[in-house]
C-alpha cells in the first residue's frame, strides 16, 4: 500500500470524534440521576464523621468477627499523628532511627473509640486473610518487612497487639 492511503486510514484524528463521542454516549447512559433515587430505595442513611481525626491512615482496614476494625498504615513515610503507649518504639526504620508514633490501630464500633497498636514491620504491598477462627495472617510488605509474616488475634479486652 503507498504510505498516503495507510497514513490516512490509521490516522488517529480520523476516529477521534466518534471515539469521543461513544465514550461521552456511553458514560452518560449509565450515570444515573438523582432524580431516579429515593431516600425510601437506598435505605435514608446519613453520613456522620465518628471521629475527628485517628492519627493512623487507613492504607488497609480489616473487619474483625468481634466488632472492632483493624487499620494499619505503612511504616517508612515517618511518624504517624498517634503516639504509643510508653516504651513502645520502633527501631531501624528509614525516615526516623526510632519511631514511638503507631501505624496501626484497633477501631471499636460499638464504643467509636480506638487504641494504638505497634506494627514493627512495614506493610506496604502487603496482603493478608482471615482464618476460619478469626486470626489475620498479613504477609509481605516493604523494606524489612517484605519476608514476614504479622498475625493479628483479636480480643475483647483491647490488649492485643500485633504478632
Amino acid at each position: 500500500m503507498p504510505p498516503d492511503i495507510v497514513s490516512s486510514s490509521a490516522s488517529p484524528s480520523r476516529f477521534q470524534p466518534h471515539i469521543s463521542t461513544s465514550l461521552f454516549f456511553s458514560s452518560s447512559l449509565y450515570l444515573p440521576t438523582t432524580s431516579q433515587y429515593s431516600n425510601t430505595m437506598v435505605g435514608g442513611g446519613v453520613w456522620s464523621l465518628l471521629q475527628e481525626t485517628i492519627g493512623v491512615s487507613a492504607m488497609h482496614m480489616q473487619l474483625l468477627y468481634n466488632n472492632k476494625v483493624l487499620i494499619f498504615d505503612r511504616t517508612d513515610f515517618g511518624p504517624s499523628n498517634l503516639t504509643l503507649p510508653t516504651g513502645k518504639c520502633r527501631y531501624n526504620d528509614e525516615p526516623v532511627s526510632q519511631d514511638c508514633t503507631a501505624h496501626s490501630l484497633l477501631y471499636d464500633v460499638a464504643s467509636n473509640t480506638y487504641h494504638p497498636l505497634l506494627v514493627k514491620t512495614d506493610v506496604w504491598c502487603s496482603s493478608g486473610a482471615v482464618n476460619s477462627k478469626g486470626t489475620l495472617i498479613q504477609t509481605g510488605g516493604y523494606h524489612g518487612g517484605d519476608h514476614k509474616i504479622r498475625i493479628f488475634i483479636p480480643c475483647d479486652d483491647d490488649q492485643c497487639d500485633w504478632m
